[in-house]
């Protein structure tokens, strides 16, 4: 610079004035200015739109933002071509600082200073200029899977058991939003005149809030189905008093018959091939039986068919009087009807 300064002063001597010392590096910060000047200021201006995200940041980890909300703005910003055309290729976003947010309502305004562009940028407009947020608290629950199905089973056939696997999906979210639900459906199955147990593999049937927050577990669905069962009560059933062979001894039992409750299968009393109760029963006295004389109690035993259960005996015992006896031996039964014997 020095060397510079010495040539121009040789070729442009002084004539009365005095040249400053750096007049040189002046001169070229000037010219650098008017450089800048040009490019900055009186370059063409234009208008350009770009679509800048809203960033939230410093949210309380017990803390969350329950509703939708515009998260990106359209702002429109006017200068300079060279540095619009530089600014496309940058990124840039609106800050939002929750550090000191609180669960209720919460107005975000989008002022021209809420994002920072390089100078010569000047905002135009921004859409939306506010935003508004709910944030509440989040709230973690397990909330049972709840089978949901529609029709009914095959006549004669009922559903003894509905269950889910899992059995509960555990669930954070918004208290807004948990607060209303007390159970997760799954969609909808079929049990029209099913008439055996089956696995159903199927999905929860959410709105979208929780849908998002779940997402789509696989549920399988177990349904145990069975036949019915009626309960019908048979009266006066005779009582077979199997005696020992040989005996010279009197057998009297009293009384002689006994009253029965029993769950019977829906198709034997309904199907095609219909059953009598009485006929699907028989009530016996076991052996072995007492050999002397005296008075004894006796509990009956009941033998049913195939799927009939035995639900109540009446009386659940009876008394056996044994007696000695001239001649063979015989088996008086005293009926329990008035006026016989």
């Amino acid at each position: 610079m020095e060397k510079l300064d010495k040539q121009l002063k040789i070729r442009f001597p002084r004539r009365g004035l005095d040249w400053p010392k750096d007049w040189v590096l002046k001169l070229v910060s000037l010219l650098f200015a008017l450089t800048l000047w040009y490019f900055v200021v009186g370059e063409a201006k234009v208008d350009i739109t770009l679509f800048v995200p809203l960033e939230i940041v410093n949210l309380p980890q017990d803390l969350v933002i329950s509703n939708q909300f515009k998260k990106e703005l359209e702002v429109t910003v006017n200068g300079p071509r060279g540095l619009t055309r530089n600014i496309r290729n940058q990124h840039f976003s609106r800050p939002v600082n929750m550090e000191n947010a609180r669960p209720g309502t919460m107005v975000i305004q989008n002022g021209p200073d809420s994002i920072n562009f390089p100078r010569g940028i000047r905002v135009i407009r921004i859409q939306p200029t506010n935003i508004t947020i709910e944030i509440d608290r989040l709230r973690e629950a397990a909330l049972p899977v709840k089978p949901m199905t529609r029709g009914e089973t095959a006549k004669g056939f009922e559903i003894v058991s509905i269950s889910a696997d899992p059995r509960v999906i555990k669930v954070t979210a918004p208290s807004k939003i948990l607060e209303p639900v007390q159970f997760l459906p799954t969609k909808v199955i079929d049990i029209k005149d099913i008439k055996e147990s089956r696995l159903v593999e199927t999905h929860l049937d959410l709105g979208p809030e929780l849908a998002e927050l779940i997402g789509d577990p696989l549920i399988k669905v177990r349904i145990t189905v069975r036949e019915k069962m009626e309960e019908q009560e048979i009266k006066r059933l005779k009582v077979t008093l199997n005696k020992p062979a040989g005996s010279r001894l009197a057998y009297t039992l009293s009384p002689s018959t006994v009253s029965v409750k029993a769950m019977i299968p829906f198709h034997i009393l309904h199907g095609k091939q219909r059953h009598e109760p009485r006929s699907l029963l028989k009530a016996v006295v076991p052996q072995p039986m007492p050999k002397a004389p005296g008075t004894y109690s006796v509990k009956p035993i009941i033998a049913a068919a195939g799927g009939v259960k035995v639900t109540g005996i009446t009386p659940p015992e009876l008394k056996l009087t044994i007696s000695q006896k001239n001649g063979p031996a015989t088996i008086r039964v005293i009926s329990n009807r008035k006026g016989k014997k």
